[in-house]
Order: C-alpha cells, then structure tokens, then sequence
C-alpha cells in the first residue's frame, strides 16, 4: 500500500519549520523536528506554549493545523492549506502593501527618534538593523511570517492560485520594506549632518520632509521586474507628492512596531481580517527584541 505523498497537499517540511522558528525565537532550528507521514507534516516541539506560538503563525499564513486539547501537548500537525484562510491572508497583504506604500518614510522617523531617544546613539548600522527588525515583526503581526519558499504546489487548483498570489505579494512586501529601510538610512545621514547646526526636532523634519521628496518608491517597484505594480493583483499606484492618503483601507493599519516577532505573531488571532488601528509604526519603538 502507497503512503500518501503530503506535497501533493502542498506541503514543504522546511517552509514549516522556517515559520515555526521564527515563531517561537529559533531562528536556528533546534526548537521544533518535523516528521513527514501519510495525515501531514508533524512538528514535535520544546513546549506547549511554543506548540501554541507555532500553530498560530502557521494559521495566520494558511495552513490547516490540528492541536489536540491535551495540557502538555507539544506537538502541532499540518493537514494541508486553507482556501478561506488564505483568502483572508490576502486581504490583510493588501492592506499591509497599501499602508507600506502611502507611508513610506514613516519608518525613517521612527529610526532617528530612536537615535534621538538614546544616549549615546546608537551606530547607524546597529540602529537600522533593530527598525529592519521591528519592521519585519509588524508585519508578521498582520500578514504572517516570510520564510524561504520550495514552491510546492498542492493539487487543488483554487488553492494553488491563491498560493502563488501570496508569494508574489510577499516579494512585493520584501521590496517595501527595502525602501523603508533605504530611506531610514538616508534620512539619518541627513539628521546627524544637520543635528550640530539645529535643534534635534528640526533637523528631523528636515531630513525625513527631504528624503520624502525622492522617488524610492518608484525605483523598488521596477527593481525586480517580477514584483511590479502590474505584477501584482490588488497592489496599489505609488504615492504623488501632495496627494492626500486615500481614506480606504488606509485606515487598518496597524499602531506601532511590535516587541519582537514571536510575542507580534502569536498575539494577533489568525483569522482576523483588520489589523490593527489607524497610526503606522510611531517614533517610539518599543523594547529591544
């Protein structure tokens, strides 16, 4: 007798794993073992709480999980994809790609409060490394986890479609965020240029109102070809300068930058469709991952 083969459901053990730990803060690999048999894929994990983490991120990007209501439960098993799940997931990835576009130097404000906000500052790199970071988690929060895709593809059809849907809106969020953090660069070159001739308040309006007039948007959007405005379904028009931010889904973004990855992803319920209120992260970050 054949044993069901779990790609034909779409499934990769290492996408799993990749989303499991960065879910529960092992970036390395030594939290969860996958086990790959004729149900699905099988996670057997350190504990409880990191089995609850895992099944919530992996939820959150579309994936049919069972949990047994066992107490000490460590283990979490992957049946396959969810078409309404990941129906909502891009939902919620066109509402993340809309507010990453009409804000796009939001993120350099953040990086030099922070700069300001510390004493002494921080090294450009090391600060830029830590927004990267909370950036990242913010969006994990409310879109999901981006790990390395093997682009396995399940048999089912509608479900294939949309998974080739998430991944090129999950490039399309990859380029975003570049420009953030090429902005944030620039933006505190700018700010410490300035700081020694001007208030700290003004030299920060100055340099993010400066690096906001440069077209970085327009230049990520054509960077990769595959990843483009017309590449990708639902992705909004770039920002004109003056325009007023478009009062539609602008509204469900999320406030602040998460505390860290596994504590952003495994605080925000997978099914939800709004994420988060109306201010995109704030100048005031919050603890160090």
């Amino acid at each position: 007798m054949n044993t069901p083969d779990p790609r034909l459901h779409g499934l990769d053990s290492a996408h799993i794993l990749g989303i499991i730990n960065q879910a529960t803060g092992s970036p390395r690999g030594n939290a969860a073992r996958a086990a790959v048999g004729a149900n699905g894929v099988r996670v057997r994990l350190l504990s409880s709480s990191a089995a609850r983490e895992a099944a919530s991120a992996l939820r959150r990007i579309g994936y049919q999980v069972i949990r047994t209501n066992r107490p000490r439960d460590r283990g979490v098993l992957v049946t396959g994809w969810s078409a309404g799940a990941l129906e909502a997931r891009l939902d919620i990835m066109r509402v993340v790609i809309h507010q990453l576009s009409i804000s796009p130097s939001v993120t350099a404000s953040a990086a030099i409060s922070r700069a300001r906000a510390s004493s002494p500052a921080p090294p450009d790199d090391a600060l830029l490394a830590e927004t990267g970071a909370r950036l990242r988690a913010w969006v994990a929060a409310r879109s999901g986890i981006h790990a390395p895709i093997d682009p396995v593809l399940p048999s089912d059809r509608g479900i294939a479609l949309r998974l080739r849907q998430t991944w090129r809106l999950e490039n399309a969020i990859e380029d975003l965020m570049a420009v953030h953090l090429r902005m944030a660069r620039d933006a505190l070159a700018v700010f410490r240029s300035l700081r020694p001739y001007t208030s700290d308040s003004q030299a920060q309006e100055t340099a993010v109102e400066q690096i906001g007039r440069s077209p970085y948007l327009d230049s990520a959007w054509s960077g990769r070809g595959t990843v483009g405005r017309s590449a990708v379904p639902g992705a909004p028009a770039a920002p004109r300068a003056n325009r007023p931010a478009p009062s539609g889904p602008a509204h469900l973004a999320a406030r602040g930058f998460p505390q860290s990855i596994h504590t952003a992803v495994s605080s925000t319920s997978p099914a939800r469709r709004h994420p988060g209120g109306r201010h995109f992260p704030a100048g005031h970050p919050g603890p160090r991952r």
